[in-house]
């Protein structure tokens, strides 16, 4: 049974962005998490994911060591907008791996995690995801 859990952490609807990544990528979402600078939660973890990843400790497990890193993307939001002199919002991050692509989009000091498969179109989800977690 795949991971479900109602956010916490975040005062954007994380639940409805979750679902909206879900419907518009035809439900090719594996994993989606809240997090703020001190806290994180997994909101939604697909089957074959726990599977893959030993049950719902280890992708915990994994969870845990990704969200260490994750006040970066608060520091590296500002400096992005220092950087590139139009630029005067960073509000998202992709990472493209061999295995899927992971987006992050942020709103303050929350964000929204979002670990896709393969081939998903990136830009227009982005613009969904934001429209939720900034409405």
């Amino acid at each position: 049974m795949p991971i479900s859990n109602s956010p916490k952490h975040v005062d954007f609807d994380a639940e409805a962005a979750i679902s909206a990544a879900r419907e518009a990528t035809d439900d090719r979402v594996l994993v989606g998490a809240e997090y703020t600078v001190d806290e994180y939660q997994i909101l939604y973890a697909r089957d074959d994911v726990l599977e893959e990843y030993g049950g719902q400790d280890g992708i915990e497990a994994v969870g845990d060591r990704l969200h260490a890193y994750m006040h970066v993307d608060f520091t590296e939001r500002e400096l992005y907008n220092d950087l590139y002199p139009h630029a005067t919002d960073t509000r998202a991050f992709t990472t493209h791996t061999d295995y899927s692509t992971v987006v992050r989009v942020l709103d303050g000091t929350q964000g929204l995690y979002v670990s896709l498969e393969s081939g998903v179109a990136i830009a227009p989800l982005i613009d969904d995801l934001s429209a939720i977690i900034r409405d």
